[in-house]
Order: structure tokens, then C-alpha cells, then sequence
């Protein structure tokens, strides 16, 4: 199975308590608040990659938001545009459709399961080296 990390732009506590509260169990929770740079700046990105201690090609950043997704991708991680008409209620996303040919684009997250698992060896993470520590639990 695939590590899940939440890496949120929204504080640690509310991403803790909305989890929580709707069972949702993530392999990690990596909060901007955290990094002290906010996405879609490439610091942030480079710092959750190091924090999992993983290449940022061995990452999938899954979002409905393409300055999301870009920054990823300039990052250097693979993305998945997955989309969600609701988020932003009756008037839809201001950006309903991937701006980028990213790795996966699909209509919900069932799609979303079916299409990483079919490729699930393209994407396994592999743990990388480093010599530094972190301070962060390595997800294998």
C-alpha cells in the first residue's frame, strides 16, 4: 500500500480535527505552518519531499487546484487533478479544469484509486538517502 500525507496549506490543529472527526487516518500530516513557507512556493515542496525523506518524482500530489498542482510539478512531483465541482459550492472552482498535462486527471477519487493502483509500481515509493535528520518519522 501507498503511504497518504496530507501536506495542507491549512493549520496542523484543524487538519488533526477534521480528521479525526471524519476517520480519515493519513500516514503523515505535513502543514505549511509547519515549513514556515506556504505553497506553491518550491521550499515548501522541497521540504516535504525531505521530510519523507523521498525524491520529489516519488511523489504524488493529488489536488483540485491547479497552483497547487503546478507548483508540484515544477517541483518536480508527479500530480493528479482530481476534480471536485462542490468544493467552492453551487458556483463551482474558479479553476474547474488542469491547466497542465498532469500524470492523472480524473472525476473522483474511486477513479483516482483505480487508475494509481493500475500503475502503482510506475509511482512506489522507494526510500531516498540522506545524511541529515530531520526530525520527521520517515513514511515507508
Amino acid at each position: 500500500m501507498l503511504p497518504v500525507v496530507s501536506f495542507t496549506m491549512l493549520p496542523t490543529a484543524m487538519v488533526v480535527s477534521v480528521s479525526r472527526k471524519n476517520g480519515l487516518a493519513w500516514d503523515a500530516v505535513i502543514s505549511c505552518e509547519m515549513i514556515g513557507v506556504y505553497k506553491a512556493e518550491p521550499e515548501a515542496y522541497a521540504t516535504a519531499a525531505r521530510w519523507l525523506a523521498l525524491e520529489p518524482s516519488q511523489i504524488l500530489m493529488v489536488a483540485c487546484h491547479n497552483f497547487d498542482l503546478n507548483g508540484a510539478h515544477r517541483a518536480g512531483f508527479r500530480t493528479a487533478f482530481v476534480r471536485r465541482p462542490l468544493e467552492w459550492g453551487p458556483e463551482g472552482p474558479p479553476d474547474p479544469n488542469p491547466n497542465l498535462p498532469y500524470d492523472f486527471v480524473e472525476d473522483d477519487f474511486e477513479g483516482l484509486v483505480r487508475s494509481v493502483t493500475s500503475r502503482s509500481s510506475e509511482i512506489a515509493p522507494a526510500p531516498r538517502a540522506s545524511s541529515q535528520s530531520s526530525g520527521a518519522t520517515q513514511v515507508r
